[in-house]
């Protein structure tokens, strides 16, 4: 990638001001390249408490909106901060990691399409827990064990 396409990648001071203990980029942004560059910043970060990060952030800045949730992983909440900045907050130290290797890897097979980030992001975070997907469900064909995949 060329230095006139890499993207700028600056943390927001306030959030660590407001308690984030460790972060790194995410998204499409970070992600893709080339990098996706008409859409927000994203970052995963940890923090002691999401509650109190959440609370900070509020008072200081001015336009603070706090975004989508899931609802299967309460430990995670998506803060959008002016103009372009969204930070997906954990206070769960596993689950940040989770996050951290899903991006990884999602930026090493430079996975561009977002459908295709989403199962990876859902398969590395959630598992086997095919109940907490957000992403569209992978048809698995049935298993034929040794029969089916016999060494020859």
């Amino acid at each position: 990638m060329s230095s006139e396409t890499q993207p700028i990648w600056t943390f927001p001071a306030i959030a660590i001001e407001s308690g984030a203990i460790d972060w790194r980029p995410t998204g499409s942004r970070y992600i893709c390249d080339p990098p996706v560059l008409d859409t927000d910043q994203d970052w995963i970060v940890f923090v002691n408490s999401l509650t109190s990060f959440a609370a900070a952030l509020g008072k200081s800045v001015q336009g603070f909106e706090e975004g989508e949730s899931c609802s299967q992983c309460p430990s995670l909440i998506s803060i959008r901060l002016p103009p372009d900045v969204n930070l997906i907050a954990t206070d769960r130290w596993r689950l940040y990691q989770k996050y951290v290797v899903a991006t990884e890897v999602a930026k090493r097979l430079n996975l561009l399409r977002k459908p295709d980030r989403i199962l990876l992001f859902d398969s590395v975070i959630f598992g086997s827990d095919l109940a907490s997907w957000k992403s569209d469900r992978v048809d698995v064909p049935a298993w034929g064990g040794a029969k089916r995949y016999a060494a020859v």
